[in-house]
């Protein structure tokens, strides 16, 4: 590899990776926002690698960053890049080696990236068939990306799956880790052992379920997408009333969650509150009784229970009064 160089282009003028997939694993909008935010701040900063083909700029990685700029700069803007002679191997290792920290190993940026590295190992085209080939195929994507062993098989499993439509790509990508796709991949597949497959958009669903309980309770994303595929396997029967109870229930409950951390901020932000430096603040008064006023209606909330406790014990003395009335 030839010494870098620095070169400046229009934004216009830079490609993809070709081992980039946009087209299935599209940018993340909410990266390109704070991207755009950052180059307002500190301006676009020049560390982005390409190669130079047919007159174009290939990116080696850096894809979030450079839409960003285009975004906030417009895509005639010229920025510097640094140019290096790189072949298609060293490309995709930089892909890899790049988002493997920029992406905290999302499963979408695995399961594109093991996609890539498979295509170019069985010498297909960027982004091949990933569901043939020899059983040991993992070992050789596993020893090309340096990734363990265990995460290159269960994303090439999972890709075979998403091929052969029993898996849900935009489900596996909607989870945050590979231990939480891999756990949705297995139930699926013990559903269908079962007789009872999931089809896609219920494994959407589940995905979704289970992220909105990870937020709001403890119960971990796999154990959710766990206990989620059960309850719809082994359904309790249960009379309307009751169902709507139940939601009711859990409706609540994940809201006096949200509570209770909101309340935890609060209380955190007390002693400053208190403090000389706060205590002729007038917005520091007004949080300060906003605050108190807030605990003390909820401690009138929580102690509902009394008080339908004793209306409940009203109701029956009422009933036990009315029985043993003699109407003559």
């Amino acid at each position: 590899m030839k010494d870098s160089a620095f070169k400046k282009v229009r934004l216009s003028e830079i490609e993809p990776n070709p081992f980039r997939r946009l087209d299935l694993y599209p940018l993340d909008k909410a990266k390109i926002a704070a991207l755009r935010s950052s180059i307002r701040r500190t301006e676009f900063w020049d560390n982005v690698v390409t190669r130079e083909r047919k007159g174009k700029f290939q990116l080696a990685y850096g894809h979030h960053r450079i839409q960003a700029a285009r975004e906030q700069l417009g895509k005639n803007a010229a920025v510097r890049i640094i140019l290096r002679e790189l072949d298609d191997e060293a490309m995709l290792k930089m892909m890899a080696a790049d988002n493997n920290d920029a992406y905290n190993l999302s499963p979408g940026f695995i399961l594109e990236t093991v996609d890539a590295a498979k295509g170019f190992i069985t010498k297909g085209k960027p982004g091949a068939n990933v569901s043939t080939g020899k059983s040991k195929t993992h070992f050789r994507v596993a020893k090309f990306l340096d990734w363990p062993a265990a995460r290159v098989k269960d994303a090439l499993a999972q890709l075979a799956a998403i091929e052969g439509k029993e898996l849900s790509r935009e489900a596996v990508e909607a989870l945050p880790t590979q231990h939480a796709a891999t756990t949705l991949h297995r139930e699926v597949q013990k559903a269908k052992k079962q007789g009872a497959p999931i089809s896609r958009p219920a494994q959407m669903a589940i995905a979704k379920r289970a992220a909105e309980m990870a937020e709001t309770t403890d119960v971990s994303i796999p154990e959710a997408i766990k206990r989620d595929v059960f309850e719809q396997q082994h359904p309790a029967p249960k009379d309307a009333k009751l169902r709507r109870f139940e939601d009711f229930v859990g409706d609540t409950a994940r809201l006096l969650l949200k509570v209770r951390n909101n309340m935890e901020k609060i209380l955190e932000f007390k002693t400053d509150l208190s403090s000389d430096l706060y205590r002729t603040t007038l917005e520091a008064n007004y949080l300060r009784d906003v605050s108190r006023d807030v605990l003390k209606q909820l401690q009138e909330l929580l102690s509902v229970e009394d008080h339908l406790e004793q209306r409940t014990q009203g109701n029956k003395n009422g009933e036990n009064s009315a029985c043993t009335h003699d109407p003559n």
